[in-house]
């Protein structure tokens, strides 16, 4: 099964950190990881941090990193264009 992505601000620089607010109370009382299971963070901006849960806290969890990477942003980008014609143009000037 693929290991749940929770999103952080920033991805720890240690090898160990604590996820907790929204996103570490989701991890503990939703999908009620446990010690040893594996989870993925990310940044929102390419990095991530594959853990594995190690404690659980009353505010979330508290995991150890076990590998980093990046994925860099595909190419190319969707760019979307609509066009409203001149009818549209004509009946909302």
């Amino acid at each position: 099964m693929t290991p749940a992505l929770f999103l952080v601000d920033a991805l720890p620089s240690d090898d160990r950190f604590a996820l907790t607010g929204d996103e570490g109370r989701h991890a503990a009382r939703v999908r009620r990881l446990a010690v040893g299971e594996s989870l993925v963070v990310g940044d929102g901006r390419g990095g991530l941090a594959c853990c594995e849960v190690v404690a659980l806290t009353p505010d979330g969890l508290d995991l150890s990193v076990t590998s980093r990477q990046y994925v860099p942003a595909p190419s190319p980008r969707l760019a979307v264009r609509v066009d409203i014609g001149r009818r549209a143009l004509r009946h909302s000037a």
